[in-house]
């Protein structure tokens, strides 16, 4: 990555706040990220109780944005990932070298089906709880790392 942290996330967040229509918001963040790391398809998700699925917002690729309202269903191993309010460690990004590993990632590929090398969960929420997340996939050799 090019830049700080902080400016990556600020830069983002305005790319995903600064449109009224959510597929041209994540259409646009796809953009400005995929000029920083690799990239090839991004989600935003959300965590649905009552379903207990996982419920696909909007995705993007290099084709443009979509709206869309895809509930993936869970194992009950998987629901339980879903649902912790926040991730071990108390990180809002997560790094997955081997996404087939992850009994949620691995759910929601299979659902979709979807490859990738390793993907990056970033954790939307306010102070007081979780609100969804973003999910960047990538087919790039190298992948995501925590550096």
């Amino acid at each position: 990555m090019n830049m700080s942290q902080n400016s990556f996330f600020r830069e983002t967040t305005l790319r995903i706040c600064g449109k009224l229509k959510i597929d041209e918001a994540l259409f646009d963040s796809f953009n400005y990220m995929k000029q920083q790391m690799p990239l090839d398809r991004i989600y935003l998700e959300r965590y649905d109780p009552q379903y207990g699925a996982m419920r696909i917002i909007a995705s993007a690729d290099e084709l443009g944005g979509r709206e869309m309202d895809l509930l993936t269903p869970l194992s009950e191993e998987a629901r339980h990932l879903a649902a912790l309010p926040e991730l071990p460690n108390h990180a809002n990004v997560y790094i997955f070298k081997n996404p087939t590993q992850d009994p949620l990632s691995r759910e929601i590929l299979a659902f979709l089906a979807l490859e990738c090398s390793s993907l990056m969960v970033m954790l939307l929420g306010s102070s007081i709880k979780p609100l969804g997340a973003l999910v960047l996939l990538t087919n790039n050799e190298a992948g995501y790392d925590n550096s």
